[in-house]
């Protein structure tokens, strides 16, 4: 910046018409670059953390409609003698194959989005091992989580109320 005005001075005697209004360091350019880069990674950011809420909602949701529909039968479970543990484990059971399909599934979907936007992107990695394994498992722990309400409150169903219905 020490040499701006020499650089206005240069300018003006060779054309008069221009002038060198916004002069700036390159570290300064960079910064505003960086700062709009911020910017839209705080977005992704909180946009991923809403689409993880949708997922734990629609989890949650998926095992509380199938709860739901298969209340009678586990009502009927519960009083041929099914212990309040073992239903949780069936309807857990449930929950963890619907979660491990997923993962089977979305995991290399995503290796495969990866390398795409590696090579558009510069700078992206195909592999980021701790992204691999934290998101997943932060994914399926919330699954679970999701499955453990709707099982857990199946393990309170009333087989007289459910055998009243029947």
């Amino acid at each position: 910046m020490q040499l701006a005005a020499q650089v206005r001075a240069a300018l003006s005697q060779i054309d008069k018409s221009r002038s060198a209004e916004r002069i700036e360091t390159l570290d300064t350019k960079i910064h505003k670059q960086a700062n709009a880069l911020r910017y839209v990674a705080g977005l992704m950011g909180i946009f991923g953390f809403i689409a993880l809420i949708l997922a734990a909602v629609g989890v949650y949701a998926v095992m509380a409609h199938s709860v739901m529909e298969r209340r009678h039968e586990i009502g009927i479970r519960m009083a041929l003698g099914a212990r309040p543990a073992e239903v949780l484990r069936t309807v857990m059971s449930r929950g963890i194959a619907l979660t491990a399909a997923s993962l089977a599934i979305g995991i290399p979907l995503a290796l495969a989005l990866s390398l795409m936007l590696s090579s558009l992107l510069y700078g992206v990695r195909a592999w980021d091992l701790v992204t691999f394994i934290a998101v997943p498992l932060v994914l399926a722990s919330i699954a679970l989580a999701a499955s453990y309400i709707p099982a857990r409150r199946a393990t309170r169903v009333d087989p007289t109320v459910v055998l009243r219905y029947e």
